[in-house]
């Protein structure tokens, strides 16, 4: 008997392991087609579209216009103040060989409300902009032959000061698989803290798009870089009816020697794999990310994995000004790159759901955010007896459940006045039960800026309290603190005024702010507003609110191209969960020696949290920057208590080295500390250009990586005069001179081993103006963006552009304030250009210098 029993297992394995080779062996179970190109495209100012069914495949499309997608069509020239209706267009085939399998047509994103037609028929439309949406299509395609795939699109929907971006933001592909197939899996992953053991719990729904009923089974496995870790065996599955789905769970329990715990500091990450089987062949496979971690409240601590966590990060508005916000990958990674390595690790992190792209990207970095259901302010919207705000909050849980860095959700944004929301209390009782039974073990809030004034505000029902505040941080604390004792709060949003689009004088607040919030046990931590500069058109009766002329709204510590200015190092020091102090470099012929004390924040203050296997590293590099010699130690683990640990390191030098970097490196390599001391003095700086006015001049230099500021002297007779200090910026500007002088000046590139001068030019000022500075300048497919300063004087701005030095072939002027793309270019190809303002009485500024760019 003991031995047919184990003829048996063995025989139930070998089954076993033939069908989980089969899955291995089944190399395109899904499969796309990108419907991602040029499509063609035409605005709709007056609703002619509907009138003429330009829906239709018949269109005469020979005056449209060309668009990629994705893309944001304010980016274009063209089109980019236009608010309305916008058509797209766009062939494809699909094979006769699909006519069996399930086709399903997926957006990632439209903003904001689209209606869909194939071949003619409407087939449904989407008024949530910021999801993904997407229909089955077999009943209205024609196979092996060409379809004819409109949409109209819609982006008059504005919310509060940001940007209503227009179009197909987000890839649109088809998705053909078995007419039986997993629609979505759910991943439940709750770790054990006392044992270390975790059970995830998976939810899989397995719809039938078939003609018929058959048996089916199914394996979840669970894997760790690419290593299975656990496996449940072969399911079972009952008949599922023709056209309805049904949710399989399984439950799958990890020993604690393969547990590996997600956390911001160390984000382990896990993928589940579901296939399902049909006759003993796999039919179907899905796979998604996810990780195991715990967070909740207890009384006043956020705890992560049962440790007591305060924390900081950002809001941001997820676009730039050269994709609007159809931002591409590289884009975003290079966004939570800078937020991560300024110490952000939790954050409100924007009114907008993102896209998985992103939310995948803050899965493997560790940014832990809420994602919202983007009512703000005023809103008929907030109210039970509405559909769209469930139906919203339904499918972001739905489609956002698996990210561990999704730690909560929220269902509105600063809509708790009973004076404009009379059925606030109700709706957001509603929404934060609705929440907690579609995901019970995350967190449920709002963005409250009444908390503070209301008694009886809906912030009672919350989690945790969302804290609004711009001004009075400390006595918004104490206000919320009052009202709701037992509470424990987080600034969702913190800020005071706008700073300002100049890379230097970008300052804000950040000590004072952080002062006033922090040393209170009952405050989580804080996010400010805003990460990034946005484009906008708001205006406010407060001055210091105003949105710039450029259509930028300068709230960021980077601006809308994601250049740093001087608040992000500012605000990086503030977010350190650790002060350095007493940096002290010596160098001799032989040896440079760093000493330090770290000093880590108590839990009382914040950030705080267990800060382990951080590197302290030394570094000596040349005068390129070039590293010669490298040392690093580990630094011991630090704990949220206050106290401090006194460090040295040291490396060899040579007679090559120029200078001597201190760094501090987290477990994840983002630079979170540094500073530079030079030991030689920086090389002759070089003058790009000089602009003359009657009243000034601008100095346009080539920064280089040996000198840590720049500064001019000038005078008539002597150079008796010092202009302000440029750090970031790569231009200085002098306005106080006298028109009938004739001046001298010098350009200084200095450090701390010293200063070093240009030559010496002379100016006569002139009679004309100067001419916008230029940001940045970013190549872009077959094109560039130019990203440069507006005036409100400004009228229309002129640039002309060619691929040879000084010989210009094209010209192109527009009225875009603060971005101009230029497209239609050769790819891979150096461009030369320049650019002047017209401004509004027709008079032009001087050119700028001129600038090379390679396109993309």
């Amino acid at each position: 008997m003991k031995f047919r029993k184990i003829k048996l297992l063995l025989f139930i394995t070998c089954i076993f392991y033939i069908l989980v080779v089969q899955v291995k062996a089944q190399a395109n179970l899904t499969d796309t087609i990108s419907l991602n190109g040029v499509w063609e495209f035409k605005t709709d100012m007056y609703k002619k579209g509907m009138d003429e069914k330009w829906f239709m495949p018949a269109t005469n499309t020979a005056s449209w216009d060309k668009m990629e997608v994705p893309s944001s069509w304010d980016t274009h020239n063209e089109y980019a103040h236009f608010t309305g209706d916008a058509w797209y267009r766009y062939s494809f085939k699909i094979p006769s060989s699909s006519i069996t399998k399930h086709v399903q047509l997926i957006f990632e994103s439209v903003y904001c409300n689209s209606e869909v037609w194939l071949n003619g028929v409407k087939i449904g439309d989407n008024n949530l902009g910021y999801l993904a949406f997407q229909f089955g299509i077999n009943k209205y395609l024609k196979f092996g032959a060409q379809n004819t795939l409109v949409l109209k699109v819609n982006n008059v929907a504005k919310l509060g000061a940001t940007w209503n971006w227009g179009g197909i933001r987000r890839p649109v592909w088809l998705e053909i698989t078995n007419a039986v197939k997993i629609n979505n899996i759910a991943i439940t992953a709750i770790p054990n803290l006392q044992n270390g053991s975790a059970t995830i719990n998976v939810a899989t729904e397995i719809g039938n798009y078939s003609t018929k009923t058959t048996p089916l089974s199914y394996t979840v496995s669970i894997t760790y870089k690419g290593k299975k870790v656990a496996e449940s065996g072969l399911k079972s599955i009952a008949n599922i009816a023709l056209n309805t789905a049904n949710i399989q769970k399984t439950s799958i329990t990890l020993s604690s020697t393969d547990v590996r715990l997600w956390h911001f500091e160390h984000p382990e990450l896990y993928q589940a794999i579901v296939s399902i089987y049909q006759q003993g062949k796999i039919i179907h496979t899905l796979k998604d990310g996810f990780g195991i971690r715990k967070i909740e409240v207890d009384g006043y601590q956020l705890k992560l994995n049962g440790e007591a966590i305060k924390t900081v990060g950002f809001n941001i508005v997820p676009e730039d000004r050269v994709y609007g916000n159809a931002i591409p990958l590289h884009r975003f990674k290079q966004m939570v790159d800078l937020m991560k390595e300024s110490g952000a690790n939790m954050a409100r992190l924007s009114h907008f759901s993102l896209p998985k792209p992103f939310l995948d990207y803050l899965d493997e970095k560790g940014i832990m955010t809420f994602e919202e259901v983007s009512l703000w302010g005023k809103d008929t919207m907030v109210n039970p007896k509405q559909q769209l705000p469930k139906t919203w909050l339904t499918k972001l849980i739905k489609q956002q459940y698996n990210h561990p860095c999704v730690i909560g959700w929220s269902v509105g944004n600063e809509i708790g006045s009973y004076k404009n929301n009379p059925q606030v209390y109700n709706y957001i009782k509603e929404a934060i039960a609705t929440a907690k039974q579609l995901d019970p073990n995350r967190l449920a809030s709002y963005a409250s800026n009444t908390a503070a004034q209301q008694p009886n505000d809906p912030s009672e029902l919350c989690d945790i309290i969302m804290v609004n505040a711009y001004g009075g941080w400390a006595a918004a604390a104490e206000k919320v603190h009052k009202n709701f004792p037992s509470k424990l709060l987080f600034f969702s949003e913190f800020g005071a005024d706008l700073n300002d689009e100049n890379l230097d004088n970008a300052s804000i607040p950040i000590e004072k702010m952080m002062a006033a919030m922090r040393d209170k046990p009952y405050v989580a931590g804080a996010s400010l507003w805003t990460f990034n500069d946005y484009r906008s058109n708001y205006w406010n009766i407060k001055n210091t609110w105003n949105t710039a002329p450029s259509e930028n709204r300068a709230w960021g510590i980077v601006n809308s191209v994601l250049q740093p200015k001087q608040s992000y190092y500012n605000v990086k020091r503030a977010y350190q969960p650790f002060t350095v102090k007493n940096v002290v470099v010596v160098a001799n012929n032989s040896t440079a020696t760093a000493s330090l004390n770290l000093q880590s924040r108590s839990i009382k203050s914040f950030p705080a949290y267990t800060v382990s296997g951080y590197q302290l590293k030394i570094v000596a590099k040349d005068s390129n920057t070039t590293a010669l010699f490298t040392n690093s130690s580990t630094i011991p683990t630090l704990l949220p208590n206050g106290t401090t640990t006194a460090l040295n390191i040291q490396v060899p030098i040579g007679l090559n080295v120029a200078s001597i970097a201190i760094e501090i490196i987290d477990k994840l390599g983002y630079n979170r500390y540094d500073t530079t001391v030079f030991i030689k003095k920086p090389n002759i700086p070089t003058i790009a250009a000089i602009h003359k006015n009657l009243t000034g001049f601008r100095v346009v230099f080539n920064k280089a990586v040996d000198a840590s500021k720049y500064f001019v002297k000038y005078g008539v007779d002597n150079f008796s005069k010092t202009s302000d200090t440029a750090i970031l910026n790569h231009y200085i500007d002098v306005n106080d001179l006298n028109a009938d002088s004739l001046y001298k000046l010098q350009l200084f590139a200095a450090n701390n081993a010293g200063t070093t001068p240009s030559a010496v030019d002379s100016i006569t000022l002139i009679s004309t103006e100067l001419p916008p500075i230029v940001w940045s300048t970013i190549s872009i497919y077959k094109g560039f963006f130019i990203f440069f300063t507006t005036d409100p004087l400004d009228y229309k701005y002129e640039v002309e552009y060619g691929q040879k030095t000084n010989n210009y072939e094209k010209r192109l002027i527009v009225g875009n304030r603060g971005g101009i793309n230029i497209p239609n270019l050769k790819s891979g190809m150096r461009y030369f250009f320049r650019m002047r303002r017209i401004l509004q009485w027709g008079f032009a500024s001087d050119w700028t210098n001129e600038q090379a760019i390679i396109t993309n």
